[in-house]
């Protein structure tokens, strides 16, 4: 097995724990499911035999993708790792171009680590640990060798030449995120003309490639339902305008507030997640309206045993599907290193992304789990399970109505490239505690745990 670098080991490694359990119960899966086929003769119940068999089977399977990953050569890997940019290390200064005699001009960021170290506006930096730097590109390269650890700094100010010694802190994956000196304190001051660009979503053939399969999918199923003459046209025109416009509320508000600063803030985006949040709520709740009500589909089931049966499901399914779907992209991508590699390993990043490493003090917190643990899966689940799910249910079979929904629902989440697996496992859970209760608090709970863990595990607790 060939080397792997520091910061795909971790990743590698990260991935192995968390799949431990499943992989390493594969084997007690199948004496269980041989002892559960045996007592079904007994008793003549066979739906757990045939579940728990089917789960030892999964386990098997993501025990061997495991093996295979481990075993590849890390050319073959790679594309698993390449996905998803990783954290970066950051020392708070700006290149303003390359200087006479070699080296870049920098200006330091108020609070941050080249600020603290006493450099200045107009300085050269001429080398980190002896690497030349006659780039922003250098730059990045060279600090991201080691990105968390302190380093040498070669700066030439006037006729003197100094070395200091800088350790980075924590970047984003797409740009350096922080908030020590307040969460409304820009980065780089910006003009109206540069907040709008700066703003703006960049979105390539890739994603729009993705976006357009999302767009066949919705056209498919209203199509579907039009045909057995169940469908509501106006609901699904809503549903797609919705969409549209809490893409364009978070546009607006992170360009007010860049105009309002006059930069780029995490604040900015802390403030664009909660709008489009609070904007999805209010339109699920008009889309939720124009649907009848709906009692369970399925064989009923308490609330409360509802949420507990769901919330076992996704803990057992969601890493199995997420490392299954991991090891397929990783194999297209290693297989097919053209247009179809770019899709496989294709993610554009997360929410959680942009908030990585951030010091959001307590109203950042706050503003995060508001937004992203509140009002975002209230909205979501009055557009899924509230409009959408009640709507199929009209026209397809309960089973159909829970997969096409929770298939809408994951696809809506493609900037998640290979993770996609998790929202489209999830979207099947929460239609079917749905279904099985009839009651949209619970689906409403079950999301706002899981996001709510998600936040405090990755980007409060990180």
């Amino acid at each position: 097995m060939q080397h792997r670098a520091p910061q795909e080991s971790r990743a590698f490694h990260a991935l192995l724990l968390g799949v431990a359990i499943p992989v390493l119960a594969a084997p007690i899966g199948w004496l269980v499911a041989v002892w559960a086929r045996r007592r079904a003769r007994l008793t003549g119940h066979h739906l757990w035999a045939r579940r728990i068999a089917g789960l030892a089977l999964v386990d098997t399977l993501v025990a061997l993708a495991v093996l295979g990953i481990a075993l590849a050569p890390g050319e073959a890997t790679a594309p698993l790792t390449e996905g998803r940019p990783a954290p970066r290390g950051f020392l708070g200064v700006t290149v303003e171009g390359p200087a006479e005699g070699g080296g870049v001009r920098i200006t330091p960021l108020a609070g941050m680590p080249a600020e603290a170290a006493g450099l200045r506006e107009g300085d050269v930096l001429l080398a980190i640990d002896d690497a030349p730097i006659d780039s922003a590109e250098a730059l990045r390269a060279a600090v991201n060798e080691d990105p968390f650890s302190a380093r040498r700094v070669r700066v030439r100010r006037g006729d003197a030449t100094f070395d200091r010694s800088i350790e980075p802190v924590r970047g984003a994956p797409r740009g350096p995120v922080v908030g020590a000196e307040g969460l409304f304190v820009p980065l780089h001051e910006r003009t109206a003309a540069e907040c709008l660009a700066a703003e703006r979503p960049r979105i390539g053939w890739p994603q729009l490639v993705l976006y357009a399969l999302v767009a066949a999918l919705g056209l498919g199923l209203f199509l579907a339902t039009r045909q057995r003459g169940g469908a509501d046209g106006l609901l699904w025109l809503l549903g797609a305008a919705l969409l549209l416009a809490v893409a364009g509320v978070g546009l607006l508000a992170r360009y007010g507030t860049c105009r309002a600063v006059a930069g780029t803030t995490i604040g900015g985006a802390l403030v664009a997640l909660v709008a489009q949040a609070a904007a999805l709520v209010l339109g699920g709740w008009a889309l939720r309206r124009r649907v009848p009500a709906a009692g369970p589909l399925l064989a009923p089931l308490p609330p409360l045993r509802a949420y507990a049966r769901a919330l076992f499901y996704a803990f057992a399914w969601v890493p199995r599907t997420g490392l299954l779907a991991w090891a397929l992209a990783g194999a297209a991508a290693a297989l097919a290193p053209g247009w179809l590699g770019d899709l496989a390993r294709l993610q554009t990043g997360t929410a959680l992304d942009a908030f990585a490493g951030a010091e959001l003090g307590a109203g950042g917190a706050a503003l995060l789990l508001i937004g992203g643990a509140l009002l975002g899966p209230i909205g979501e689940e009055l557009v899924f399970r509230g409009a959408l799910l009640p709507h199929l249910a009209r026209t397809f079979s309960p089973w159909a109505a829970i997969v096409a929904s929770g298939v809408v629902f994951g696809f809506l989440h493609v900037h998640h490239g290979a993770s996609i697996a998790g929202p489209l496992t999830l979207g099947v859970i929460l239609g079917w505690a749905w279904a099985r209760t009839g009651d949209l608090r619970v689906p409403i709970a079950l999301h706002c745990t899981f996001n709510a863990g998600a936040l405090v595990t990755t980007v409060l607790l990180a």
